[in-house]
């Protein structure tokens, strides 16, 4: 019979297996090309010896573990007496002739052994991570965690534990219901009946499923005005105060206390809130439903046929009535829930977003409704996805990226474990990734929610081959896989930032996994456009429970082009290649008959036309990239209500004249965003790309028309020459008029913001460059100036300054309007 397992054992063999890397890495040769096993059986052995200390082993698998171990210490002692011999050698003949006897003999053994006692120990380590019982055993230890912060029902399992005969039938369905939304199927809870069951006595026994009271909680909080019950007719939220005001109880009325907001979702379930409870008279009746979230210390409140007696009580909750009321206005579910919905639909996301937080707020402080009689409040990660999306269309990104973490259940293990919400908040999280330039983090929440819909729904059933191809064009373009791999393989190091509980050895498994199904697997059809869904919410959301998980609302993001995202990205990664930077020697030549297309040419040579353009984008904080022959611009926007960005060129052409150079604008291009999902070539996209370029040639126009007249004017009042080498747009002609027309651009712009990529290395003019005192360009017709919203979380940059775009761009781009009208 095999004696227990001893996790000092493992890691004593841990501590080995360092000493022999050690010794390896420090010799040449064969003995240095096993340092890499060496390590990965140390790492295999501490997160074995984690485990250990959290399950236990059958005798099976103890017996099992115990060879294991054995077999590792055997092949590690072998290797180190080897090695131990190579290093006494002294003489040089001597350690070449040991060393290839070595290698003919014993070294392919030892080779071998260790190789396949490290395969083997990586397979057990695996196959205890994924067992059955330790996902039940985190399940119930995740379950027992919403118990504590008051997010699950526990009464049911309490009573059943706490009566002296508990019929196990009573508690169990709703049990299976707990660890089903935990991942755990109902089959396999089955088969472990037993474990859980004793499991849940443990806990009880322990004190594990005791709610944890709100900080500064105390005795006298009792008899505070701010005290909460259960209403036991209806079990809908009451304060304590209320009865007693009211000895006469007014008629039953369904109506909510202020007056509905109208909106286009479908009506609601006939619903009480919590200002309805305190003019409703019911019947006292059995409650159907255990109370809910019901912390230690909370009096019940009399029901409408009874009174309250204490004296102090009665004097304390009368004297604070006025707070009391203030409280539940503010805290209203359904009223709150209407206002969401009104200014969500209506795509006025900042007051959305403040009426989320309040509903978020009001669900952790334990407040529900009464719907037909069973008390109900809204899923808090529903409502912590919604609130992602908000802030998202807002351009916060940042904050968005945390929101969609937050709404992971748990650690990612396999893509059986995920649910609606879990795929849903991965896909936005890798869009938010690819805005926030991470395509690192992009690709591993792709990844995920590429596992999970494989899972559920198999690889040809939408929307699995739209992930699929969004994350192998991003594989191809940004190498966002293939990065992760490197870093796991190569430096044993996790590259990506997200998913912070999620073991690296799962991560990189993930990453393995899904780059062979690339090679190997079903390859769809290129999908540009993702499918179409509505992005209005439904007031039925944000005031009860799922009722099924199929019904997650906005699964993804049907406005987001993700190949476009891609391309926009690969190109300003393109921009910091030193083969990429603005060449002017060899220019493409327009014709005379297709110089019409120009939107600006100059007899100024090209170094001065680049030098002029470059500066000015730098002084306006507008964010630009070289490539060859042109300037790649990028934008931020803001258009009805959705933010994302999109790119602009500035072609560098010559005419067949000697002398004369010209710049040519494009039309927006890789727009990460659509205006609307369902008409993705509409009219209106149409009349906003125009304008958006039409007011782009402007501002260009400006820069260089105004910086041309200024060499002009101090041409002709015969300045210094030697002080005209380099063009300088900060200075003004001396001796000219001053200039009144560009004072609200200095406003804005009091300092010319940092630049978000590297700066490209100047171009050094043929001939002495004329000085260049800079002219703000003048202010545009108050046509043009429309206010279209700003982006307030910055994005990361590419490698330099996480912190752009800059605000002074959004701000001097709002003012001059040349983003496109609302």
């Amino acid at each position: 019979m095999a004696l227990p397992v001893n996790i000092g054992d493992f890691i004593k063999i841990g501590e080995m297996a360092w000493a022999v890397y050690r010794k390896c890495r420090d010799c040449p040769g064969e003995y240095n090309n096993l340092a890499s096993e060496c390590r990965t059986l140390k790492n295999t052995l501490e997160d074995l010896a984690d485990v250990l200390k959290k399950q236990n082993l059958d005798h099976k698998k103890e017996e099992e573990l115990l060879e294991r171990g054995q077999g590792c210490r055997e092949v590690l002692t072998d290797l180190e007496a080897l090695i131990d011999k190579y290093n006494s050698l002294s003489s040089k003949s001597k350690k070449t002739w040991d060393r290839l006897n070595w290698d003919q003999q014993g070294g392919r053994d030892v080779r071998a052994r260790l190789t396949s006692n490290v395969a083997m120990l990586c397979a057990f380590y695996d196959s205890l991570i994924h067992s059955s019982q330790l996902r039940i055993e985190e399940a119930l230890h995740q379950l027992a965690a919403d118990i504590r912060g008051g997010h699950r029902e526990a009464s049911s399992v309490v009573s059943w534990a706490s009566t002296e005969d508990g019929d196990e039938d009573t508690a169990w369905p709703q049990i299976i219901r707990d660890l089903e939304d935990l991942g755990i199927t109902a089959t396999m809870a089955d088969e472990y009946r037993s474990f859980i069951l004793d499991w849940f006595i443990k806990a009880i026994n322990e004190g594990m499923l005791q709610e944890k009271a709100p900080e500064g909680d105390d005795h006298d909080s009792l008899y505070a005005c701010s005290t909460t019950s259960r209403d036991a007719s209806s079990g809908t939220a009451v304060n304590s105060w209320s009865e007693s005001l009211f000895e006469a109880p007014a008629l039953p009325t369904n109506k909510v206390a202020r007056k509905p907001i109208a909106s286009n979702t479908p009506p609601a379930p006939q619903v009480s809130n919590l200002q309805t409870a305190l003019r409703t008279q019911s019947l006292p009746q059995p409650h159907p439903h255990p109370i809910p979230h019901q912390a230690n210390g909370v009096v019940p409140t009399p029901t409408s046929h009874q009174t309250s007696h204490d004296p102090k009580l009665t004097n304390a909750l009368s004297s604070t009535s006025s707070e009391s009321v203030k409280s539940l206005e503010k805290s209203n579910i359904i009223w709150t829930a209407q206002l969401i919905v009104r200014h969500w639909n209506n795509r006025q996301w900042g007051k959305a977003e403040s009426y989320l937080q309040q509903q978020i707020e009001a669900v952790e402080a334990g407040e529900f409704i009464d719907v037909k009689g069973i008390s109900c409040q809204p899923d808090i990660r529903v409502l912590r996805h919604l609130l992602g999306v908000c802030v998202s269309y807002q351009g916060e990104f940042y904050k968005a990226k945390k929101l969609f973490e937050s709404v992971q259940r748990g650690p990612y293990v396999n893509g059986e474990s995920l649910d609606d919400g879990d795929l849903a908040a991965a896909r936005w999280l890798g869009d938010t990734c690819l805005f926030l330039n991470e395509p690192e983090n992009a690709a591993l929440a792709w990844a995920i929610a590429l596992d999970g819909y494989t899972s559920k729904i198999g690889i040809t059933q939408e929307p699995t081959p739209h992930v699929l191809s969004e994350l192998q064009s991003l594989h191809i373009c940004l190498k966002g896989l293939a990065t992760l791999h490197n870093s796991f393989s190569r430096y044993n190091r996790d590259a990506s930032t997200i998913f912070a509980t999620t073991s690296d050895r799962a991560k990189a498994n993930l990453v393995v996994s899904t780059l062979e199904r690339f090679r190997h697997g079903y390859a769809p059809p290129f999908r540009h456009k993702r499918p179409v869904i509505s992005i209005q919410v439904a007031e039925g959301f944000l005031e009860q429970r799922l009722i099924a998980q199929a019904s997650w609302p906005i699964k993804w993001d049907p406005l987001f082009n993700a190949i476009e995202s891609i391309k926009l990205h690969q190109r300003f990664i393109q921009a910091q290649n030193p083969a990429y930077r603005l060449t002017l020697k060899n220019l493409p030549t327009v014709g005379l008959g297709q110089s019409r297309k120009l939107n600006y040419s100059t007899r100024k040579d090209a170094a001065w036309l680049a030098e002029t353009l470059k500066r000015g984008l730098e002084l306006h904080g507008i964010e630009y990239g070289e490539n060859i022959n042109l300037l790649l611009c990028r934008l931020y926007q803001n258009y009805e209500g959705i933010a994302f960005s999109e790119t602009i060129d500035i072609k560098i052409r010559k005419l067949p004249l000697r002398s004369v150079y010209g710049v040519q604008v494009t039309e927006p291009m890789h727009q990460t965003r659509s205006i609307e999902s369902n008409q993705p070539n509409s009219t209106k996209e149409y009349t906003r790309s125009i304008q958006v370029r039409n007011e782009f040639v402007k501002f260009i126009k400006n820069i260089l028309a105004d910086a041309e007249g200024d060499v002009t004017a101090q041409q002709q009042l015969g300045q210094d020459a030697a002080a005209r080498e380099t063009p300088q747009l900060g200075a003004q002609a001396a001796g000219s008029a001053p200039m009144t027309y560009g004072h609200q651009f200095h406003v804005l712009n009091a300092s010319p913001p940092p630049h978000t990529y590297p700066p490209a290395t100047p171009i050094m003019n043929a001939s002495p460059a004329p000085l260049m005192p800079s002219v703000p360009p003048p202010p545009v017709p108050m046509q043009h100036a429309q206010t279209v919203g700003h982006v307030q979380q910055p994005m990361g940059g590419y490698g330099v300054d996480a912190k752009s775009p800059h605000s002074d761009q959004i701000n001097y781009q709002q003012a001059h309007g040349y983003y496109g009208k609302v």
